[in-house]
């Protein structure tokens, strides 16, 4: 595989980093979405759950929050790596590539 030398410098680049900077603050708000996840009374994710009690949909969505959250969890970690610790593993962003090889 080729490695591909990236210009950090450029307007393209500084923009792209600036959009996903600008995510931070939602992603540690979606952190802090306590499991198992409840919608809302009267809204249509827990009519979803009623109709289907066995394996409620909010759970499928909470799932795939979970997931994103832990991907932009991953890129931040390379983008602005914690001072003094250690990087985290993220497995559902860092698992897919592990297996890969």
């Amino acid at each position: 595989m080729q490695q591909r030398n990236y210009d950090v410098t450029s307007p393209t680049e500084k923009h792209a980093r600036e959009v996903i900077e600008g995510t931070f603050r939602q992603l540690d708000d979606w952190q802090r979405t306590p499991s198992p996840f409840v919608p809302g009374s009267g809204s249509e994710l827990r009519e979803d759950d009623r109709d289907w009690p066995w394996f409620p949909l909010s759970q499928i969505v909470y799932l795939g929050l979970a997931v994103a959250v832990e991907h932009m969890q991953a890129v931040r970690a390379h983008l602005d790596p914690p001072k003094g610790h250690p990087i985290k593993l993220f497995p559902s962003a860092h698992l897919p590539f592990v297996a890969q090889r």
